[in-house]
């Protein structure tokens, strides 16, 4: 069973590309001349993951990423959604959804995501859902000690092995390589400044031209400070009951008929 006191922030970026990569714009579920596709495809990726992981109290994280793979009318759709079912959530379209996260976790006991870069964050108090390739029901639950021993590095040191290997087959350096200089060097200003030390003129002339780009990317992987946060939707992440006759009702309305029992609460749970 989920531990009563846990508290689930979801980044959302995962679910909105998924969903929207599905239906591809097709209206395939139209009601009074509103199309409902996104939302519907929304709605059951996000209501099957609440059942399967038991999540009581959690909060939707709608960060820069998920605005970015949604069309403005389907987020407004969206947003207007959550709301009618009393859902908590966080819509903001300026910032990285790992800065937000970077942000909030304090208040969080895990966060599901498929971005690998929030590993970083990694703490014996939180602790990183990660779905493998965006598959709802394939993950991995990553503590700082499950990060080293499933990557060879700490979780400070992802966003150093991430913009070594984030790149093209010819470019990016092999796990194995990155691990090695991330364990050996420990930040990428150590790894140019000792690079004539490097055995390999393969791993030296990779990371030589591509210097920009992997600091660029260091960068974009590490998290920053985000000022003034818009809690536009909630204040704590306060435990939510779905499964209401009004939420039913609110479903039937959007012709989500399938979907009704889904707002059931999981007697079995992995957290």
């Amino acid at each position: 069973m989920v531990k009563p006191e846990s508290q689930f922030l979801v980044d959302t970026a995962f679910i909105v590309e998924r969903t929207s990569k599905t239906f591809l714009g097709t209206p395939l579920l139209t009601k009074d001349g509103n199309d409902h596709t996104f939302t519907f495809g929304f709605a059951r990726d996000f209501l099957k993951l609440r059942r399967d992981f038991g999540m009581r109290s959690f909060v939707l994280l709608i960060g820069k990423e998920a605005h970015f793979h949604a069309t403005a009318e389907n987020t407004a759709n969206l947003i207007a959604f959550l709301q009618g079912l009393g859902v908590h959530y966080l819509s903001d379209r300026e910032n990285s959804g790992l800065n937000l996260v970077g942000a909030l976790h304090s208040q969080f006991t895990h966060v599901v995501t498929a971005d690998k870069r929030l590993l970083q964050l990694s703490k014996d108090d939180f602790t990183i859902v990660l779905l493998r390739q965006s598959k709802l029901r394939k993950y991995d639950r990553l503590s700082p000690e499950a990060v080293t021993a499933a990557m060879g590095i700490n979780p400070k040191q992802v966003p150093i092995y991430l913009a070594l290997t984030a790149a093209s087959k010819t470019r990016a350096l092999y796990r194995k390589q990155a691990i090695d200089l991330v364990r050996q060097y420990g930040n990428l200003d150590s790894i140019f400044k000792n690079l004539a030390k490097v055995a390999s003129e393969r791993i030296r002339q990779k990371l030589q031209e591509n210097e920009g780009a992997i600091r660029d990317r260091l960068v974009t992987n590490t998290v920053e400070a985000v000022q003034n946060v818009s809690r536009n939707n909630f204040q704590s992440a306060s435990p939510v009951n779905l499964n209401t006759e009004s939420n039913r009702q609110f479903l039937q309305e959007y012709g989500f008929y399938s979907l009704v029992r889904l707002l059931e609460d999981s007697s079995d749970s992995p957290f």
